[in-house]
């Protein structure tokens, strides 16, 4: 487990994140919830009836908008009702106490470098691996921008890297499993959690020819199922506990595969590779993204090398291999930058461990 020196290296990053982000995006702190930005938003493009003079909103301020609604105590499927409403909640709250949603972000950004560091040491034994990994994440540019916006994204990468641990390290722990599967549902749109179900427990069966507990397999889903729904508690008490939520997911996920197909495939390979994508509005052509890093292709190779030999990784395997299966998942997606967060953590933990491997191989 983590001893003092990790806790005290842990401090020093996430103090160090902090500084970088109120150096470059400032605005995270003293950013102020304006009361206007209701009207704004019951005109915006997310509103599906006819309504006069249609304006144009950010994701972010979407989210903060419908976020503040839902914690004032308005249904969830009334507003933005194709994603989850856990982390516009959160946002909701967030605003109704200091005025503030990115302060989210603050907080999910810290969590997330603390639990690449946890997931550095605790798998690969090497407090080299968990720092510099922990390190490259702090100071990647994903993460500083999506720190800076109040988007869906970085809360999700971060309940689905708490849920990966909690299924490696602590097997038999199916509440927890369960409870941390919910919330990475809940989070955002509930197919990427089922992608990493699937990724995981294929992995441990196929390659580490592990025997799978399907009963407690079934509790962990049961558990995220009650912690899913509960999110929808105020449409159960507005309908008299006749609302439908697996209909109605039906419906959302019919609604974000006609709204979130590409129809270029392979846009976020090209974008994850080098950083450039086809655009899909205004006769398209091809735009360079402002949060790409050459360490993303790099880490990238580094996760295929240690591939080499993936049957005596074991569990290690499963950090090499997510970010390729990842973006075979994401392949006829429209291609943005920050579905990549969720796999920052493994593909630096990749490049770290190869890094010092090949320097420890060299002395």
């Amino acid at each position: 487990m983590l001893k003092k020196i990790d806790f005290f290296y842990i401090f020093i990053l996430i103090t160090c994140f902090w500084v970088i982000v109120y150096l470059k995006s400032p605005h995270v702190f003293s950013w102020k919830f304006d009361p206007n930005l209701i009207n704004l938003y019951k005109r915006s493009q997310d509103i599906t009836h006819e309504v006069k003079g249609r304006v144009h909103l950010s994701d972010s301020d979407i989210y903060i908008a419908t976020g503040y609604l839902y914690a004032t105590g308005k249904d969830p499927t009334d507003y933005n009702f194709w994603h989850p409403p856990l982390i516009k909640y959160l946002y909701g709250a967030s605003v109704v106490f200091f005025n503030n949603p990115l302060w989210v972000q603050i907080v999910f950004s810290s969590v997330y470098i603390s639990l690449t560091y946890f997931l550095g040491i605790i798998l690969f034994k090497s407090r080299k691996v968990a720092l510099f990994s922990a390190l490259l994440l702090a100071i990647d540019p994903l993460l500083l921008s999506l720190t800076s916006e109040a988007l869906l994204d970085l809360g999700q990468a971060v309940f689905s890297l708490a849920y990966l641990i909690s299924v490696i390290i602590f097997p038999a722990s199916y509440i927890l499993q369960g409870i941390l599967l919910g919330l990475f549902a809940g989070s955002k749109f509930w197919s990427t959690a089922v992608f990493f179900v699937f990724f995981i427990y294929i992995y441990k069966k196929v390659v580490l020819k592990e025997k799978i507990n399907f009963t407690k397999f079934i509790y962990s889903i049961a558990v995220a199922t009650v912690i899913f729904s509960l999110f929808y508690i105020k449409t159960y008490i507005n309908t008299q506990g006749e609302f439908d939520i697996f209909i109605f997911q039906l419906k959302s996920l019919k609604l974000i595969i006609q709204h979130n197909l590409s129809p270029l495939a392979g846009g976020t390979l090209m974008l994850f590779l080098t950083g450039r994508y086809f655009t899909w509005w205004e006769g398209g052509g091809v735009v360079k993204s402002d949060t790409w890093t050459i360490l993303w292709p790099i880490s990238f190779l580094a996760s295929l090398f240690n591939l080499r030999k993936i049957a005596k990784q074991g569990l290690k395997g499963i950090v090499f291999s997510l970010p390729l299966v990842y973006l075979i998942f994401t392949f006829k997606q429209l291609p943005f930058t920050r579905y990549f967060i969720l796999i920052l953590p493994y593909l630096y933990i990749s490049l770290a461990y190869l890094t010092w491997k090949l320097f420890d191989k060299k002395r």
